[in-house]
């Protein structure tokens, strides 16, 4: 099966390999066990960097070890997004969205994946075009909320009030919404960073 993912997160296993969390459009966040992709010569190595939008080939023959573990057959990279990479607020934008639906996702459901995937895309797409705008976040997550099911229940006045708050409140108001309606978002360590990130270019 070929499919397209967007990397959401890795981590090392062992000395020569990732585990790779992906997202995908057919089938929800993958995990993939990524033998040898710390090599030089990696077929693997640009294809599977956080962020990265690559099109990969699985078979499920999965890992011996954890049944969870999808072994891929080979991966070649769509997008890296290098000037969005280069614009530190937007890197933290871009890892913050990817963070969240990571802690959304669930690896037994795809209802969203296909919302959620091109949702993301887009916005790394937006990112690599342009510089991230104040309230660029604020839309974002007022979207993924819609996405999912979960817009807020607002009358007009109410709309009118939120979107005149400061945009910290608004985002705050979207994270902590997402929040209460998935229990996930828990200790979203991309999110100090971001803060962190403007306090620098304040």
């Amino acid at each position: 099966m070929r499919t397209q993912i967007i990397v959401l997160h890795r981590y090392a296993y062992g000395d020569s390999s990732w585990i790779v969390k992906g997202l995908s459009p057919d089938v929800g966040i993958l995990s993939l066990l990524v033998k040898g992709a710390k090599a030089k010569n990696s077929p693997f190595r640009a294809g599977i960097d956080p962020l990265a939008h690559s099109e990969i080939e699985i078979r499920y023959n999965k890992h011996k070890g954890n049944s969870s573990l999808i072994i891929p057959k080979e991966a070649s990279l769509r997008n890296y997004f290098p000037k969005m990479r280069s614009n530190l607020q937007s890197l933290a934008s871009a890892q913050l969205m990817a963070e969240i639906l990571l802690k959304l996702g669930n690896e037994n459901s795809n209802s969203f994946s296909e919302k959620e995937f091109k949702w993301l895309l887009n916005n790394l797409e937006y990112l690599e075009l342009n510089s991230v705008k104040e309230n660029s976040l604020s839309l974002w997550l007022d979207s993924l909320c819609d996405i999912l099911g979960y817009a807020p229940r607002l009358s007009r006045a109410q709309k009118e009030e939120l979107w005149a708050q400061k945009t910290q409140r608004i985002e705050s108001f979207f994270l902590s919404h997402l929040k209460i309606h998935t229990g996930a978002l828990e200790n979203l360590k991309t999110w100090d960073w971001l803060l962190e990130t403007r306090r620098l270019s304040a």
